[in-house]
């Protein structure tokens, strides 16, 4: 059962250019969500900020780090995850509700290669690079085996996804899709003729009208995403709107919700 509740949702409810590709053994892929402010397990803490973590066999990625940092190495804790087994690090983008849970996981000893673009504030990189090994990834380059980054999208507020290739096809993860879901979703199509299983995360629709919902919803249609699962800064509205459209192909998220998928053949 989905309980979606949150901030605007309560009333309802060393730098471098590359890195050599760490290869994942094949195995079942789960993506993992640690931090939310829409809630699935009561177990764990919700608040305003997404992370998700992906595992691919004896491999581990990150996307985010949630705003707290102490509640984000609670959830982590709670479900068994021990940080030191997180092999990379992507921040989507810039932003507090993102990046806000680096400094309690370098804390821990974790260090794991952090992936940073290179439009994002040189503070971030240089302080990230201070501590561990810092990469600034160009469009389509891979994350681990498996797992490949859309690159900069975007250019007032530059941002990231990730593309997992799984065995049912891609499943790309979003930050919160600054510069539109459907944007971030076509440069995962220029990158890869893989069918688009499922498209989650934060899609950035609080405050979004009914005609841009509408667009959205008929984008990812038009790209013939499969499923969507609509999470932290997208709003009610649009989980309504997504919801309708997409039927029993619209998958419930917040904090705690666990997915697998088969790995490819």
């Amino acid at each position: 059962m989905c309980r979606f509740f949150g901030l605007f949702t309560l009333c309802l409810l060393p730098l471098a250019t590359f890195a050599p590709v760490i290869v994942a053994q094949e195995t079942q892929i789960t993506v993992t969500i640690l931090y939310d402010n829409l809630w699935h397990d009561d177990r764990l803490e919700f608040d305003w900020g997404f992370a998700a973590l992906i595992e691919l066999g004896d491999r581990t990625v990150l996307l985010d780090t949630g705003t707290q940092g102490d509640m984000f190495m609670r959830n982590l804790r709670t479900l068994e995850k021990d940080p030191a087994d997180i092999d990379a690090l992507v921040i989507s983008h810039a932003h507090g509700d993102h990046t806000g849970g680096m400094e309690a996981l370098f804390a821990s000893g974790a260090r794991p290669t952090v992936y940073l673009l290179e439009a994002f504030p040189q503070e971030l990189r240089q302080q990230t690079a201070a501590v561990t090994t810092v990469v600034e990834p160009e469009p389509g380059d891979q994350i681990v085996a498996g797992v490949f980054t859309t690159g900069q999208v975007g250019q007032a507020i530059p941002e990231q996804a990730v593309a997992i290739e799984t065995g049912v096809g891609l499943v790309v993860i979003t930050g919160c899709a600054h510069p539109g879901v459907v944007e971030m979703t076509q440069r995962v199509r220029d990158l890869s003729e893989e069918p688009i299983h499922l498209v989650m995360g934060g899609f950035h629709l609080i405050g979004a009208s009914g005609q841009q919902l509408q667009a959205a919803v008929q984008g990812l249609l038009a790209l013939e995403v499969e499923q969507v699962g609509v999470s932290h800064c997208s709003g009610m509205p649009a989980i309504a709107a997504f919801s309708r459209q997409y039927g029993s192909d619209f998958v419930p998220l917040g904090v705690g919700r666990v997915l697998t998928f088969p790995s490819p053949q």
